[in-house]
């Protein structure tokens, strides 16, 4: 999918299919987008979810659990500006495709795949 041609109706359609076709819990959702980094960490390692995020700070919170050999589900991230949505959308979907959520513990996937 092409960002340029592509509407931002369009990829809100897409992103809904995806969600539709992957188990995806969002923190804006769940009321939980105003908790600072190590506490959405740890609401994640709870629930045993992967987190997608583009934010620096929770990078690098996941980078020293990582360095640090302290376990966690996995994070996927990608810069905010150097991917378009189209793409970034359809590699989540392949990961979360592809892969079990055991595939991802302690790992850190940087997009594009």
């Amino acid at each position: 999918m092409s960002c340029a041609r592509t509407t931002k109706a369009q990829l809100r359609v897409e992103f809904q299919r995806t969600v539709e076709s992957v188990d995806v819990v969002r923190a804006y959702d769940e009321g939980t987008h105003e908790l600072d980094d190590p506490s959405l960490f740890e609401r994640a390692e709870v629930a045993g979810r992967v987190v997608f995020t583009n934010d620096f700070d929770f990078l690098n919170l996941a980078v020293g659990r990582q360095r640090g050999g302290v376990w966690f589900p996995g994070v996927v991230w990608v810069h905010q500006t150097r991917l378009p949505l189209g793409q970034v959308i359809d590699d989540l979907e392949i990961l979360a495709k592809a892969g079990d959520p055991e595939d991802f513990e302690n790992q850190v996937i940087y997009l594009p795949i």
